[in-house]
């Protein structure tokens, strides 16, 4: 007899539960809201790291003719060019940090503004500073990379 004196489970516990059954999707409908709730947490995410990949990829084409009219060219294009990857690399911890404190929802929210705010500033650049703020602030923004691969 193995009840809980014995070490083993109540009978209760192993007991199914009275009047209820596994109920299984019937239509289709049920079958595709099922699956869509399931996924979508995961394309948020793949659309976070999308953004946040292009953001790097689709600036450098434009960046090349843009700031040079903007005054800089030569080593302040490398400039330009470097400190979106270095601010990115330099903020990637505290970003991780961040998620692990307050979660990953809003660090992935606060990277997406970041971006949205920095592409807006690349938009109306004027002048080699705010083309720089620009960049920086984009760079800051895609750290949200290492809260996305944490999911």
């Amino acid at each position: 007899m193995a009840g809980p004196a014995r070490g083993g489970l109540p009978h209760k516990v192993l007991s199914p539960a009275p009047n209820r059954k596994a109920r299984l999707p019937n239509t289709p409908q049920e079958v595709l809201h099922n699956t869509m709730q399931s996924r979508r947490p995961l394309a948020v995410i793949f659309v976070t790291v999308f953004v946040d990949m292009m953001s790097f990829g689709l600036v450098m084409p434009d960046l090349q003719i843009r700031a040079p009219q903007l005054g800089a060219g030569g080593w302040k294009l490398g400039v330009v060019q470097g400190v979106f990857s270095f601010c990115t690399f330099l903020a990637a911890p505290w970003f991780g940090r961040l998620s692990d404190r307050v979660g990953r929802k809003p660090v992935l929210a606060l990277g997406a503004v970041l971006n949205a705010v920095s592409f807006l500033l690349y938009a109306y650049a004027h002048d080699f500073p705010s083309l720089l703020a620009a960049r920086i602030m984009g760079g800051i923004g895609s750290s949200n990379l290492s809260a996305a691969f944490a999911y």
